[in-house]
C-alpha cells in the first residue's frame, strides 16, 4: 500500500480497489497466497477466484477464526490452492479454532 501524508500529518491512503469489500478480500488474498508460500504449498488461486468463492452467498461475512465461523480449505492437500480444490469448513471449537 502507498501512503501519503496529507495536511497536519495525515496519512491518507491509495487503495488499488476504491471499494472497501474489494479492498479487503484483495488484502486477505495476498496474505493467504503469502502464508501458502511460506508453507511451501503450492498456489495457483487468482485473486479474481478467491473473490468468487468468499462473494459466493453469505461466506465472507461467516469467515473468521472462531466457533461456528467458516474457514477456506484444500479439498486435497496434496494438491494446489486453486478453485476446483476448495470448500469451506466450518470451526466446531475454541479448541480448533487455534
Amino acid at each position: 500500500m502507498k501512503h501519503l501524508v496529507g495536511k497536519k500529518g495525515e496519512a491518507s491512503t491509495l487503495r488499488k480497489y476504491p471499494d472497501q469489500l474489494t479492498h479487503e478480500q484483495h488484502f486477505t488474498w495476498r496474505i493467504h497466497k503469502n502464508q501458502a508460500k511460506y508453507r511451501k504449498e503450492p498456489y495457483e488461486l487468482t485473486f479474481a477466484q478467491y473473490k468468487e468463492f468468499w462473494d459466493h452467498g453469505h461466506r465472507w461475512i461467516n469467515r473468521g477464526r472462531l466457533k461456528n465461523n467458516i474457514r477456506m480449505v484444500r479439498i486435497d492437500k496434496e494438491k494446489a490452492w486453486k478453485f476446483d480444490n476448495l470448500m469451506t469448513k466450518r470451526i466446531k471449537s475454541s479448541k480448533e479454532a487455534k
